[in-house]
């Protein structure tokens, strides 16, 4: 019978293995936090047709490639950032608009 100190070393030697193995797909709490999104908000872009997912027995997951592929669409679709765009003055109130 092991001890509870072989059981933590294998614990432990699974948990490196885990480490160790590049991830290929994430669940929607590990989308969320890779995103900084609420998991609400990963379902959204999932609706909105931005993130393509599949579906594993009960888990919902994503590849790291639609993910990638997610956040590019995100990006093209972003809005400036107003400091980058040229500022519009007003015309002193005795020159015509134009």
């Amino acid at each position: 019978m092991a001890d509870g100190k072989s059981l933590s070393n294998t614990a432990a030697r699974r948990a490196e293995r885990r480490a160790s193995v590049p991830r290929v797909a994430l669940d929607m709490d590990e989308i969320g936090a890779s995103m900084a999104l609420s998991t609400p908000g990963v379902y959204g872009l999932v609706e909105q047709g931005l993130l393509k997912t599949f579906v594993v027995g009960w888990r919902r997951l994503a590849s790291v490639e639609a993910i990638a592929e997610c956040v590019r669409l995100l990006e093209s679709h972003a809005a400036p950032i107003p400091s980058q765009t040229p500022h519009r003055t007003r015309p002193a109130p005795d020159q015509p608009a134009g």
